[in-house]
């Protein structure tokens, strides 16, 4: 039996939908692209919010590395003494705010619901 056409994989948006998950990693890069929603934070202060859900600094290196490589997230020296180092949410890192306000507001109807 031979197929005379190539049957797509997926819907056009399901794929979408697969490739952006794929582009965005594991959850850790969701969860700090989440800690850098309120403006910009350093290394520690993102380390700090990620304590009650077992981040590390090993982790949270890992993610932002991927985060900034993947433009994301912008990594930025401070000139103070001694320099320090902030990250932001860039131009494309922004374009999560919407999934991630409503992963928010997902748990805040989970959390009325129980």
């Amino acid at each position: 039996m031979s197929f005379s056409r190539q049957e797509p994989v997926c819907r056009p948006e399901i794929c979408a939908l697969i490739r952006g998950i794929k582009k965005a990693g594991s959850p850790w890069h969701l969860i700090v692209a989440a800690y850098l929603l309120d403006g910009p934070r350093r290394f520690n202060e993102i380390l700090q919010m990620g304590r009650g859900d077992s981040l590390n600094s090993r982790t949270l290196s890992r993610a932002l590395k991927q985060l900034v490589g993947d433009g994301f997230v912008r990594r930025g020296i401070l000139t103070t003494q001694p320099f320090a180092v902030e990250y932001s949410l860039t131009s494309l890192g922004e374009k999560l705010r919407k999934l991630l306000e409503a992963y928010r507001e997902l748990d805040e109807l989970v959390v009325v619901r129980e």
